[in-house]
């Protein structure tokens, strides 16, 4: 990769991407993916056509690709635009600050700034990426020219002494560096009884975010400065660099100023997803960060309603379907992200009940000129796939 301009790889990367078919998506194993990112476009940006779904994942895989390679490309760092208009970096080789970026656009290219200008600072990961990275990283901290020969301190974020340890670190004037959007999550997490983990509204659904760095923030008062890089059309790198608000916050009441802190960060994240949700690389794991509600509940009532004149009847919220032609139509179960292929006659039918309609025990369902029986309706209800409309 080092051989070869980076041009020369943008246009190897958007070639593979852009021509690759759904049936090369089978073929190599990547279909799970496409849909369960499909999926969470429907869940969190549902104003998105799902027929657009593909093209879209296409261009996050384009972004998220670029990024895997930013590294290998020094040069880079020269043609990007660095926006602080508040002057953090040079505020933070002053005073420990906190830093917090997120998974979007060429996200690197701010520690290569940070270590070009002399900064002091470390970086809190997960176990995973440092196993996986910690070497690469390392490599790229040491080629650049600053007047730190030591290694990056790069620190775990499983490290039960992590705050007390990061807390020394800014009390010596050392800033630390957050990806507050990683992939933290897992579906075994008992979300709701995670004292570490706060439930926000997050576009149009919730998430469960970790609170770690808004407490880092209440134990040392250090200044927190967001990073939200992107790029433009023609693929030029602006990274933006925003002290965060924090004026109109009770800094007395610890709980409320952490819950408030946490949701300004997402917040950030937020609003550059409302127009660049492609450059984000969460899109692709953000299921493992939210709860889905259990509908087990609702089959007896659903089936008692159905006897009843005039009950009406939509699909349940943990569907998604996805239909590419005839021969590649997708049901996507939210709750556990099971995907199974199905038959147009049950698309039709489950798509027919995205508005509310009307059910009723005596009367069968003529649904694009097909004929559905009352037990067909009654099995999908029993399945969780309708449920009562409110």
């Amino acid at each position: 990769m080092t051989n070869t301009k980076f041009s020369e790889n943008v246009d190897i990367i958007r070639e593979n991407i852009y021509n690759t078919k759904i049936n090369d998506l089978e073929i190599n194993g990547l279909l799970w993916s496409f849909l369960v990112v499909s999926s969470n476009l429907s869940t969190f940006l549902p104003e998105l056509e799902s027929s657009e779904h593909y093209k879209i994942v296409q261009n996050m895989q384009f972004h998220r690709s670029l990024s895997g390679i930013d590294l290998y490309y020094p040069s880079l760092l020269e043609n990007t635009k660095f926006d602080d208009q508040s002057n953090v970096i040079g505020q933070s080789q002053q005073k420990g600050h906190i830093y917090v970026s997120y998974h979007a656009g060429s996200y690197y290219m701010i520690l290569r700034h940070l270590a070009s200008q002399s900064t002091k600072f470390c970086v809190v990961a997960g176990n995973n990426y440092i196993r996986d990275y910690e070497d690469m990283v390392q490599q790229v901290y040491k080629d650049i020219p600053n007047e730190d020969s030591n290694a990056l301190q790069i620190f775990s974020a499983e490290d039960p002494k992590l705050l007390l340890k990061l807390t020394k670190k800014i009390n010596e004037g050392s800033s630390v560096f957050f990806f507050i959007d990683g992939n933290t999550g897992t579906k075994e997490n008992n979300f709701s009884n995670d004292k570490n983990l706060l439930k926000i509204n997050f576009l149009n659904h919730h998430i469960y975010a970790r609170q770690g760095v808004a407490y880092l923030a209440y134990l040392t008062k250090a200044p927190i400065a967001t990073v939200i890089a992107k790029r433009d059309e023609k693929l030029n790198n602006e990274v933006k660099i925003t002290l965060l608000d924090i004026n109109d916050l009770d800094k007395t009441n610890r709980n409320d100023f952490i819950n408030a802190i946490t949701r300004k960060l997402y917040g950030e994240l937020e609003n550059y997803l409302v127009k660049n949700y492609e450059q984000w690389s969460g899109w692709f794991y953000i299921h493992e960060l939210f709860d889905t509600d259990d509908h087990s509940e609702e089959v007896n009532t659903a089936t008692e309603k159905l006897k009843h004149k005039g009950s009406k009847f939509m699909i349940s919220d943990f569907i998604h379907l996805v239909e590419h032609n005839d021969e590649h139509i997708f049901l996507v179960m939210k709750k556990t992200y099971e995907i199974m292929r199905i038959e147009r006659f049950l698309f039709d039918v489950l798509t027919f009940f995205k508005t509310p309609r009307t059910v009723s025990l005596k009367k069968s369902l003529i649904i694009e000129n097909e004929v559905v029986a009352t037990e067909f309706v009654e099995e999908l209800i029993e399945m969780n796939f309708l449920k009562p409309a409110i």
